[in-house]
């Protein structure tokens, strides 16, 4: 969904479809795709460049291990008294995510090592967090840790961070 501050805009997409007057948009399927997002109204005008990423491929086993934080420096004086500075871009909150796959697969364990190889360390992804009902810009955090059972399931985690 896009929010702008232009009365009434009539928004437009060059890739996708989106809902002319409330911005919801549906990204196309073409991983790496750019599509323009543009809000018209009042004589205003205003853009936004996305880039299509690819989601995780499957979903983690619940409950979900999370924090919401930022970085900040912090500076406490003698007396009690307090100084800080918030050094998150923007200030934005940063949540790092632990996933944990319960009673997988061989050929789904292949597939994520595969899925991680290709975006770690720099990529961005999406992750689906069906809880939280989002759709997060992540990046991986960690390796794959993995545990193989007598019975040949296989219990898998990682760790995602959010990025912009």
């Amino acid at each position: 969904d896009f929010d702008s501050n232009i009365t009434s805009p009539f928004f437009t997409a060059s890739a996708g479809s989106i809902n002319s007057s409330s911005g919801v948009w549906t990204a196309p399927s073409v991983i790496g795709q750019t599509a323009r997002i543009t809000a018209t109204g009042g004589g205003f005008t205003a853009t936004r460049d996305l880039i299509v990423l690819e989601s995780l491929p499957y979903q983690p086993s619940f409950a979900i291990s999370a924090r919401v934080t930022k970085k900040v420096l912090v500076s406490e004086a003698e007396d009690g008294h307090r100084v800080s500075r918030v050094k998150s871009a923007g200030n934005k909150k940063n949540r790092p995510f632990e996933l944990t796959f319960r009673s997988r697969g061989i050929t789904e364990l292949e597939a994520m090592i595969s899925f991680w190889e290709t975006y770690y360390p720099g990529s961005l992804f999406i992750y689906d967090d069906l809880t939280m009902g989002e759709r997060i810009p992540v990046y991986f955090d960690s390796d794959i840790s993995y545990e193989i059972s007598a019975s040949c399931d296989i219990d898998y985690s990682l760790r995602l961070k959010e990025g912009s």
